[in-house]
């Protein structure tokens, strides 16, 4: 009888073990259970080999959802499950305090902070008229003090920064009709921002630059260019056009992705230039509809990951992780939508 009652109570306990999980999960709001306990491998992805070894993971977006994968590309996890009538978008990685920061884009959008082990989330408010939107882009400081981001708005347009986790809101360059600002940013060590400008130089005749300064809006300097023609679209500048610049670990180089003027059959490619604007040399390049998006070095700057992406609506393809030269490539992720590392 003794020994019938000591198994009832090893049973009870592991009962209340699984309940306990449960009742964590249901707090957390959307943070599944899968990614409480860990990793699982990923059955889909592509890999070179190797293990989990506990470095900055690649966030990216699936079916509405955040997740992440390790660099080997065998094991992903689940971040953040959004409500119905949401979908998550648009993350930075701050590698340093691992935290990612990402919306919830519904009615209304809503920005959330999580710490990249998965276990704690927050919502961060929008202060001063200003607030991170659908198709807005920002980046979180690498100790995950501050978060720079653009503003699309009609009436309020430029680059802001302010605390990661809200407070007053410092403007760091205003836009105009005919000079727009976006896409920062941060440096590893959290001074200074690189960020597009798009300038009007008459008629349908744009500038489109590189640009660094300080994170307090001091030592402006443009350090690579391009000319363009015609209409501005809703969604973005005329082709040619950059997108997407970052910062290597070092300070020391941009990476970022240009377009031709018809990027339906011509060469899309990476690039990394120089901080002084020197040595601007190709990583990777694609032709016809297979796009590159988002170039990302890694936090040791010593690969970069980009994603390829052809005809799906959502902007979605093969995420490949390579050395910061663009050799040695693989696959981590088949289809989906690369946002940090």
């Amino acid at each position: 009888m003794g020994r019938i009652q000591r198994i009832r109570e090893r049973q009870l306990a592991a009962s209340r073990t699984r309940l306990s999980v449960l009742v964590q999960a249901s707090l957390l709001g959307s943070i599944s259970v899968a990614a409480l306990v860990g990793f699982a491998p990923a059955a889909t992805a592509r890999s070179s080999g190797g293990t989990w070894t506990g470095g900055a993971p690649v966030v990216f977006a699936d079916d509405g959802s955040l997740w992440e994968v390790d660099a080997s590309g065998q094991h992903r996890r689940l971040v953040d499950r959004p409500p119905p009538g949401y979908r998550d978008e648009n993350a930075s990685l701050a590698d340093r305090a691992k935290l990612i920061m990402f919306q919830r884009v519904g009615s209304p959008d809503r920005t959330y902070l999580i710490d990249w082990p998965g276990r704690h989330i927050r919502e961060v408010p929008n202060v001063e008229g200003t607030e991170l939107g659908q198709g807005d882009s920002f980046s979180l400081s690498a100790d995950g003090q501050l978060v720079a981001f653009d503003s699309r708005s009609p009436s309020i347009g430029g680059i802001f920064i302010r605390s990661a986790t809200g407070g007053r809101t410092t403007t760091l360059r205003r836009s105009s009709h005919a000079d727009t600002f976006g896409s920062p940013e941060f440096s590893e060590d959290g001074r200074q921002l690189v960020f597009i400008e798009l300038k009007n130089i008459g008629g349908q005749n744009w500038r489109q630059s590189l640009e660094i300064m300080n994170t307090n809006g001091t030592g402006l300097r443009s350090i690579y260019s391009l000319l363009a023609s015609g209409p501005v679209a809703p969604l973005g500048p005329p082709t040619p056009r950059i997108q997407t610049p970052s910062f290597s670990p070092n300070g020391h180089q941009i990476v970022f992705t240009l377009f031709p003027e018809d990027a339906r059959t011509a060469t899309v490619s990476d690039h990394i230039v120089s901080v002084d604007g020197s040595k601007d040399h190709v990583i990777t390049s694609t032709t016809s509809s297979r796009r590159q998006l988002t170039a990302r070095f890694s936090p040791d700057g010593r690969h970069i990951s980009f994603q390829q992406s052809g005809t799906d609506p959502e902007g979605r393809g093969p995420i490949v992780i390579a050395n910061a030269d663009g050799s040695h490539r693989h696959t981590v992720v088949q289809f989906a939508r690369l946002l940090d590392w």
